[in-house]
């Protein structure tokens, strides 16, 4: 089974779809002037669009939820490219960012305090 090749609309074109349909209800003389297979079309389309079925909800929860997890990834991708140190591994000789250096040389001295105060109170 071949899938629908989906196309994308563009604001403007979702815009004039609302405007049309607008002027649709405030001139109704224009929906008298539409052939029987043209009203059809135009009531089954904005019903299916109003109306889902359930197969139809849970393809557009299922989308939604697609759409809210590439832009999340999308968001923590740029995130990530932003860090210090993924801009230093890009160099071709690693040079880790000053404040990382510093941070984990904070560290180790809090850590080799600690041992010592653990020794000093064992012995």
């Amino acid at each position: 089974m071949k899938k629908k090749e989906k196309t994308k609309l563009t604001a403007n074109e979702i815009q004039k779809c609302i405007s049309t349909l607008q002027d649709l209800v405030n001139n109704s003389d224009q929906l008298t002037q539409l052939s029987d297979e043209q009203k059809i079309a135009l009531f089954t389309s904005a019903g299916r669009l109003s109306r889902p079925d359930r197969e139809e909800i849970r393809k557009r929860q299922k989308d939604a939820k697609i759409n809210r997890r590439q832009k999340n990834n999308e968001q923590e991708r740029k995130a990530r490219a932003a860090t210090g140190i993924r801009r230093a591994r890009t160099d071709k000789v690693f040079k880790a960012p000053k404040k990382l250096i510093h941070e984990f040389s904070r560290i180790k001295i809090i850590i080799y305090e600690y041992i010592e105060f653990i020794f000093r109170i064992w012995n």
